[in-house]
């Protein structure tokens, strides 16, 4: 691999990480005004995994299995980022709201 090429695959990744951690913030905070968090976030990868069975790759069978494994996992990750993030804030505001 040359170095051009080593360096272009760098900053692609880069790039596709502060994309995911900027789309990351702003869903949290989008969930964080939401009535229900958790219930948004059980939809969201509801419609994830619905969307993600149905996708043509183009690939052979056994590498679209992996490739879907690979996303999933990514998006699990995410997901359970956000969820620590709003989980906390919404169980206290169901407590509070319990106390009344």
């Amino acid at each position: 691999m040359s170095d051009d090429l080593r360096a272009r695959l760098v900053l692609l990744e880069a790039r596709t990480v502060v994309l995911e951690l900027m789309l990351r913030t702003v869903f949290t905070m989008g969930i964080h005004r939401a009535k229900d968090p958790m219930r948004v976030l059980d939809g969201f990868t509801r419609e994830f995994e619905q969307s993600i069975a149905i996708i043509d790759f183009g690939l052979d069978d056994d590498s679209a299995t992996q490739l879907r494994r690979s996303l999933r996992k990514i998006f699990d990750d995410n997901l359970a980022a956000v969820a620590a993030r709003v989980q906390v804030p919404a169980q206290q505001e169901a407590e509070r709201h319990t106390k009344q």
